[in-house]
């Protein structure tokens, strides 16, 4: 993977564009692997997951969402090479879009920024510790 970022070979990224007809407060740049997607589903099989432990493959999510001019887009890339091992994975978009993408959100984007109009007003002290708890945020304002 590195070689081919290094290379500045980028035809071999695969991107799947989103656009959302509503501003959500909510901005993201993240890489990492998805294990499970939104209903909880493995996206890997037994052999994929030990090669991934094994680090022979390296099956990343490249992810963004962003807000602008009233609408929200999303970007989610990832290496053609690996597109095969996440068709579960992309199976969640064509359904509830707003719901795996949040998922996709709490689960593995560490990277996360929020409207702190929206964390305010829509959060006490205690929902924002119990998010801090459960998800890989770091920390909320």
């Amino acid at each position: 993977m590195s070689a081919k970022i290094k290379d500045e070979n980028y035809n071999d990224l695969k991107t799947k564009e989103i656009v959302l007809d509503k501003e959500y407060p909510v901005v993201t740049n993240s890489a990492f692997i998805p294990y499970l997607n939104s209903k909880n589903k493995d996206i890997f099989n037994e052999n994929n997951y030990d090669k991934i432990q094994a680090r022979t493959i390296k099956p990343i999510i490249f992810l963004n969402v962003f807000p602008q001019d009233g609408k929200t887009y999303i970007l989610i890339s990832y290496f053609k090479s690996y597109e095969a091992l996440f068709s579960v994975f992309l199976e969640d978009f064509s359904e509830n879009v707003e719901t795996s993408i949040s998922m996709m959100i709490i689960r593995n984007c560490e990277n996360v920024g929020f409207n702190p109009d929206y964390i305010e007003n829509n959060f006490t002290e205690k929902e924002i510790k119990n998010i801090l708890e459960n998800t890989s945020f770091k920390r909320i304002l």
